[in-house]
């Protein structure tokens, strides 16, 4: 504990304080061994205290989130923006007449559509991750439909042979 102390006078941080009870874990029911402390703390420097002089801690953490869903809401639709200038830019590149400096323009903004397409697709991927996390470690409904969903998008129902036609039958399959 006298480490973490050290860390935070180290790095200026100040503890945000707390609002309702004064402990977050309670051990112990009786009067004689009963142990309560507080876990969970918030800490912040300086300059993040002066920019929120005359609110409470739950009020600047409402502030805070409250910016952060702004600017989420913001950089959303710049880079909805960035994708349809990118795609203007590449439907006009195509419409030109083909040389150098114009087949390097349309290899830099594929490029750059992958990059934007990789990230959204991480940023999906972590979503998916962090719904799991939440709902889906328990026996619940949410974790049954996730396993039935992936059992049916998995399941293979038929092979197409050479003439292209669809097979379903498994007699005819292992032929």
């Amino acid at each position: 504990m006298a480490a973490f102390k050290e860390a935070l006078e180290y790095c200026e941080l100040h503890d945000l304080g707390f609002s309702g009870q004064w402990y977050t874990w309670e051990k112990g029911r009786l009067v004689d061994n009963n142990i309560r402390e507080r876990l969970d703390r918030g800490v912040a420097n300086t300059e993040w205290w002066a920019l929120f002089p005359s609110l409470g801690v739950l009020e600047k953490l409402k502030k805070v989130g409250s910016n952060l869903s702004n600017w989420a809401k913001k950089e959303k639709r710049r880079k909805g923006r960035r994708t349809e200038v990118l795609n203007g830019r590449l439907m006009e590149l195509g419409a030109s007449k083909i040389s150098d400096a114009i087949l390097e323009d349309i290899t830099e903004i594929k490029l750059e559509l992958n990059l934007e397409a990789d990230k959204k697709e991480l940023f999906w991927k972590q979503r998916a991750r962090v719904n799991w996390l939440r709902m889906g470690g328990r026996n619940t409904a949410f974790f049954h439909k996730s396993a039935t969903h992936r059992r049916r998008k998995n399941m293979i129902n038929g092979l197409e042979n050479e003439a292209g036609n669809l097979i379903t039958d498994e007699f005819e399959i292992s032929n």
